[in-house]
């Protein structure tokens, strides 16, 4: 007996329903990932996850300043792709095969009363750890893992609102690397900044630790690649509660969106 044409359509709704629901999905945890580690807000312009492959392909990724800040964007990032270990994500781990990640612009911004943007980012914090203060005791990393990075950077603007007029300083610096063994998440971000910073005169400008976030940053590198179980200096405690907070976030972004998709069902 051959499937009703009713039967095919309802087969039909279900596979494009299917489509839309795991990418509202992918994208809720994505940004609720984002933001954890950043604790910034994020725009998404499309997001595709493979149904039967194990990648993810995000278009139009933009990080923003938080408020007070003139400029809406700090992170201009046209491109990303992902494929992922479905074995890992089943455990609840995030073990990135590969990330692809164009960055095309980064805005360094300081507002009128002196106050600079990337100081506003959660992930960097312990990477700016000044002489004297107290480092943060050891703890054990977050499952948290990428094999291969591919890094591209375009350029680097940085803008003073506290001069009159304000200034703008536009630096170009074609960045296109690879990183592999990247084990948490402070050590992602900070790689991404300290390597778009470090071909600038951004941080003598906006009087921004760069180096002291690079020390850490290769550091924390040697010892993955090792393979070596001991604490990364000034970033270990911050990493494992930046994981933690990353899987908060995003099961709560998951929960919320599972709660919009039962009431547009009328479940």
């Amino acid at each position: 007996m051959k499937p009703s044409k009713s039967l095919w359509i309802v087969i039909a709704v279900a596979v494009v329903g299917l489509f839309l629901v795991k990418d509202l999905l992918a994208g809720a945890v994505f940004s609720g990932g984002v933001k954890a580690i950043t604790g910034l807000d994020t725009q998404i312009k499309s997001l595709r996850v493979g149904l039967l492959t194990t990648n993810v392909g995000i278009s139009g990724l933009r990080v923003l300043n938080p408020r007070g800040f003139q400029d809406r964007v700090l992170v201009e990032i046209p491109e990303i792709y992902v494929d992922y270990k479905l074995s890992a994500l089943l455990k609840g781990k995030a073990h990135l095969q590969t990330v692809r990640l164009h960055l095309s612009e980064l805005t360094v911004a300081k507002a009128p009363d002196g106050k600079l943007n990337l100081d506003s980012v959660k992930a960097l914090e312990s990477g700016k750890a000044k002489e004297g203060a107290k480092k943060p005791q050891p703890g054990r990393a977050p499952a948290f893992q990428i094999d291969v990075l591919e890094l591209k950077v375009g350029k680097v603007i940085y803008k003073d609102y506290t001069a009159s007029p304000p200034t703008a300083k536009e630096f170009a610096v074609n960045i296109d690397q690879r990183y592999e063994h990247i084990t948490n998440p402070y050590v992602f971000a900070g790689l991404v900044v300290s390597q778009a910073l470090m071909k600038t005169t951004v941080a003598q400008l906006a009087d921004f630790d760069v180096r002291g976030l690079q020390s850490n940053v290769t550091q924390a590198l040697k010892v993955s690649a090792s393979q070596v179980t001991s604490s990364l200096p000034d970033a270990t405690a911050a990493a494992e509660q930046l994981g933690k907070d990353a899987v908060g976030t995003a099961q709560d972004a998951v929960e919320q969106t599972a709660g919009t998709l039962k009431k547009l069902l009328g479940n």
